[in-house]
């Protein structure tokens, strides 16, 4: 290899790095992609949903906010903000990397009726969702 391949192929690597760890929320991914503010038409509740994996872009979690979660919903209201300020709430759900899409959230969901716990934790684990489930002080003391 010539000195000016391994010049060009040192620039091409430095480069690419400074696209993965210096990129701003709307050219690449990122943890803190944004949030969405929604209801969920099934639970008819309040969701928020928080876009934390390197797989999203500001710009692609915007789109899937603003085409409605899930699918066919009403829109949502999108945040640049990844952390959501869902009062009352029941818990967090945490959904991993589904397919190596390094895509992961977390959905922040909202209610106050504490005979809704068991229910919410079982939609968050189950095989739909997949998710692990964390009780807000409401569902926490209703154990």
């Amino acid at each position: 290899m010539t000195r000016s391949t391994l010049i060009l192929c040192a620039a091409i690597a430095l480069g690419s790095m400074c696209l993965y760890a210096c990129n701003d929320d709307s050219s690449g991914g990122s943890m803190t992609a944004g949030s969405c503010d929604y209801i969920n038409p099934l639970a008819m509740a309040s969701e928020c949903k928080e876009y934390s994996g390197t797989g999203w872009t500001g710009a692609s979690a915007r789109a899937t906010c603003e085409a409605g979660i899930p699918p066919a919903a009403d829109p949502g209201t999108w945040s640049a903000t990844v952390d959501c300020a869902l009062s009352p709430n029941l818990g967090t759900c945490s959904v991993p990397d589904l397919g190596g899409t390094d895509m992961e959230y977390v959905l922040v969901l909202g209610g106050s009726d504490p005979a809704a716990c068991t229910e919410t934790e079982t939609t968050c684990i189950g095989p739909f969702v997949g998710g692990t489930f964390t009780p807000s002080t409401i569902c926490a003391e209703s154990e």
